[in-house]
């Protein structure tokens, strides 16, 4: 296993993994031809096995189809790449989504250049790869990272490092594994965005989903969203007839009763919204009781 603590000065990631060669340019996988110094060999489409450390989960039967006629009429120019593993199966390395639209096209042998790398360089070509292509989900690239962290021993330094990416980011993505499994869903289709996500962090799992679905019901932003959560963790909201009662921020409440006490004619209610704010309701036994308050506030 490469240490990546222990690095040449300036060296890279890529270069000590020896994966810089696996990567493709960002071109079309179709219309560009493979570089013209890789040799590939034709290799039969059922003896590839998947890849077993491909982070990306879901493919778009779209753009399958679409690949799908592609190759159809082109032929497929850019090569998979494939290793040999301990049962000296051929092994996907890159291209599972040309390998599934040559597939559908019909084709029963492809071009494949073999490689021989490890299991931490084969993760870790998958997730660039993908990451470069953007064909990962917030969810699988946090997933993605979190095993490249867990299973070889990296901090997020080192796999900020081997992804481009700083340790912060890497860290914060790595995060969004703490949300409840029907967050992440909502999460990946779009129903929130990262701001509303990360701010569910805060929040226990079992009432991330319920806080995340009234964020969606009241089209809540995040900075609103986010006072939301902050009443919360507070403990001000309490659960009451399944509906959410807000109490106020103490040091109003302290005001009020203040002016309870120098002003016996005059009560005041504070009602807070979720969004943060509130509404200032005073009640007056006579006009002279206003008038009195109104006086010493100006």
């Amino acid at each position: 296993m490469h240490d990546l603590k222990r690095k040449a000065l300036g060296s890279s990631p890529l270069d000590e993994l020896g994966i810089r060669d696996l990567l493709i340019p960002d071109s079309d996988p179709v219309s560009e031809p493979a570089d013209q110094g890789v040799t590939s060999v034709m290799i039969d489409v059922t003896t590839i096995k998947p890849n077993p450390y491909q982070p990306r989960k879901h493919f778009s039967a779209a753009s399958l189809e679409q690949l799908s006629q592609s190759i159809k009429a082109q032929g497929l120019l850019q090569p998979i790449v494939v290793r040999k593993n301990s049962q000296d199966e051929y092994e996907l390395i890159a291209g599972e989504r040309r390998l599934r639209a040559s597939q559908m096209a019909g084709m029963t042998k492809i071009p494949a250049v073999v490689k021989q790398i490890t299991d931490q360089a084969c993760l870790a070509f998958a997730i660039i790869e993908n990451i470069q292509r953007q064909d990962l989900n917030v969810i699988e690239l946090a997933q993605s990272l979190h095993s490249l962290a867990t299973k070889y021993g990296m901090t997020h330094s080192d796999v900020g490092r081997l992804v481009g990416k700083s340790r912060a980011a890497v860290s914060n993505v790595i995060r969004l594994l703490q949300l409840s499994s029907e967050v992440k869903v909502m999460l990946v289709q779009g129903v929130i965005d990262m701001g509303h996500a990360r701010c569910l962090l805060s929040l226990p799992e079992k009432d991330q989903a319920s806080v995340a679905q009234k964020i969606v019901d009241q089209q809540l932003p995040v900075r609103d969203a986010e006072a939301l959560v902050r009443n919360i963790i507070g403990g001000a909201i309490k659960k009451k007839n399944g509906s959410f009662k807000i109490d106020p921020d103490p040091r109003l409440s302290q005001i009020v009763d203040y002016i309870a006490k120098q002003y016996q004619g005059i009560k005041l209610n504070i009602r807070a919204k979720e969004s943060g704010g509130g509404v200032l309701h005073i009640q007056y036994d006579a006009e002279k009781d206003i008038e009195l308050l109104l006086k010493k506030i100006q």
